[in-house]
């Protein structure tokens, strides 16, 4: 994870000396967990990374759908490109 996480910042610096603007970035297994990183985590991370693996997205379901019935970000997402 740290290198992940120390490219990220390498990267997002230099967004800022380049082009002046901040950034946020967000990590995953795949694009669309890397996708909801940057939407949902990053933005609210103190160094503005989010990170998402598989097993982490049962952890944030759970926050975000507290007694929601059996939704599944991940496995909903995989089930509707199949169809």
């Amino acid at each position: 994870y740290q290198r992940k996480k120390d490219f990220a910042k390498k990267l997002m610096q230099e967004i800022m000396d380049k082009l002046h603007i901040p950034s946020s970035v967000g990590i995953g297994t795949n694009l669309y967990l890397a996708k909801i990183a940057l939407d949902i985590l990053s933005k609210h991370a103190y160094e503005h990374i989010g990170e998402l693996d598989e097993e982490s997205v049962a952890i944030l379901e759970e926050k975000l759908m507290l007694g929601a019935g059996n939704y599944k970000i991940y496995e909903n997402r995989f089930e509707n490109h199949l169809s």
